[in-house]
């Protein structure tokens, strides 16, 4: 609004707005002189500057009372409004000034007026937290359950989304609908750009419920649930208020959530449940997403717990790979369709995790659709920074082998193995732990590559791959090679005829 207002001065200006002296004025933010000019020009209270920004309108940005009472004693009309919609009454909810409310309203102004887009005075209070203010325009008629017409929210879910629990309970004091539901837009139907990257974006159909469990603003949700809120409502993709508590990291609103019978077993269109989202949040890896705050009194575990108290489906299943959680970040391959909550702990070697996911009847030989098992995991195949590494590794491993996961299995296309995701990453601790626990040091993969292959980066798919010397060596070891390995040649010296 004050970006909107400062610019109306530049084009005051390149008009030669003459012919508005107390508008002028106003907009300097001169007072004294507007409230001298009123007596002297009593004819311009009501002129607008080109974009129509009228003297009261100015009065009303800078928030100051005793100018606007003096323009309204002088005939200034109360509903004007500039090119953008902005009325005096707009800009005095904006600024949260329950005593200029309600001189204007008193004075004549339209509870229900709304901007081109629809947006009412209503939600501009609604966002900008004073309850007084809201009940004054609710008691002067103003609609609790308008839309505006871009996403088609309305002021309680304004008021959920900017966490004002006070303005929260007032509307819905006054009629406002807990369970309307916003707009919904199809972002498939976006025709992608070169150089996007894959990402799910919420598309709309959020309730004011969601809009407080997204933000984590747990008093807000539990004002709406005391109201009726439905806790099982989702948007157009399976997201329920429980899930974007989690996936956002707001375990507190989580817990309120899953105390008022939300489903802990309701999945989105990616299979993704509570109970997996949880795990997901728990062992959360390096992302370009800002990290969610620590401020939860429920800690990632105790809401685990939590879960599965409540009925968690302990063994539920991903039906699709989840994408990255923001720009530049890579989505998780080995987390596609199949995937248990139980495999997304041992990815990250979370022992204690495992062995509570165990004591509820995890499936520990979980394969997914890809082939991909929890000792594979528990190795490093995959995203290798989310792997604990040390003893911890070595002992979710050790978990894995105890509960009869098979330590040669291999992917489906790719005929990976646990030995081959370790040389892979140079992990000479792990290829030592695969082997004594009667790893075969000779499978070859879909590119004919044995684990040492991999370490030397034989027929890498990336050019200047590491080549990890040490776990060949050990590699040679074990295999009692006694030649010595050559790393392949890179590809930048190479003659340009072998390109």
């Amino acid at each position: 609004m004050r970006t909107v207002l400062a610019a109306a001065f530049l084009a005051a200006a390149a008009f030669g707005a003459a012919n508005t002296p107390l508008a002028d004025v106003a907009m300097k933010g001169d007072m004294d002189t507007l409230r001298a000019l009123i007596k002297q020009h009593p004819g311009d209270v009501n002129a607008g500057q080109p974009d129509g920004s009228t003297a009261l309108l100015w009065a009303a940005y800078w928030n100051d009372d005793a100018a606007v009472d003096a323009l309204l004693a002088a005939g200034a009309n109360v509903n004007t409004s500039n090119r953008e919609g902005f009325t005096p009454l707009s800009q005095a909810c904006t600024n949260g000034n329950a005593r200029m409310v309600a001189a204007l309203l008193k004075a004549g102004a339209d509870a229900n007026a709304f901007q081109a887009e629809g947006q009412t005075v209503l939600m501009t209070a609604a966002r900008a937290g004073s309850a007084e203010v809201v009940k004054a325009l609710l008691e002067h008629g103003a609609e609790a359950n308008d839309k505006e017409s871009w996403r088609g929210q309305t002021a309680l879910m304004w008021a959920a989304a900017e966490n004002h629990p006070s303005v929260v309970q007032v509307l819905v004091e006054h009629g406002a609908d807990v369970n309307l539901v916003s707009s919904a837009f199809d972002f498939r139907e976006m025709k992608p750009k070169p150089g996007d990257v894959p990402m799910h974006f919420p598309r709309g159909g959020f309730t004011a419920l969601m809009f407080a469990a997204r933000g984590g603003f747990t008093e807000c949700a539990r004002i709406l649930l005391d109201r009726g809120a439905d806790v099982k409502a989702a948007d157009p993709d399976g997201t329920s208020s429980l899930l974007l508590a989690i996936i956002n990291g707001h375990y507190d609103t989580a817990a309120l959530l899953l105390e008022r019978k939300a489903d802990p077993n309701a999945a989105d269109s990616m299979g993704r449940a509570a109970l997996f989202a949880a795990v997901d949040m728990r062992d959360i890896y390096a992302s370009n997403r800002p990290a969610p705050k620590d401020d939860n009194k429920v800690q990632p575990l105790d809401l685990i717990k939590m879960l599965l108290d409540h009925g968690a489906d302990v063994n539920a299943k991903l039906t699709k790979m989840i994408p990255a959680r923001a720009v530049l970040d890579f989505p998780d391959m080995m987390m596609g369709e199949g995937a248990t909550p139980f495999l997304r702990a041992a990815k990250s070697g979370d022992v204690p995790l495992m062995k509570l996911l165990l004591e509820h009847g995890a499936d520990p030989k979980v394969v997914t659709k890809a082939g991909v098992t929890a000792l594979m995991v528990a190795a490093g195949m995959g995203h290798s920074n989310t792997v604990r590494g040390g003893e911890q590794s070595m002992e979710a491993m050790q978990i894995c082998l105890d509960k009869g996961v098979d330590i040669n299995a291999a992917t489906d296309k790719t005929r990976n193995t646990a030995l081959h995701a370790a040389a892979g990453n140079g992990n000479d601790a792990i290829v030592q732990f695969l082997a004594d626990h009667g790893a075969k040091l000779d499978l070859k993969d879909n590119k004919d590559r044995t684990p040492r292959d991999v370490a030397l980066g034989l027929k890498a798919d990336a050019v200047g791959v590491e080549v990890h010397q040490s776990t060949v060596d050990l590699l040679n070891k074990l295999m009692g090679v006694t030649a010595v390995a050559t790393a392949p040649q890179p590809a930048s010296a190479q003659p340009v005829s072998a390109r």
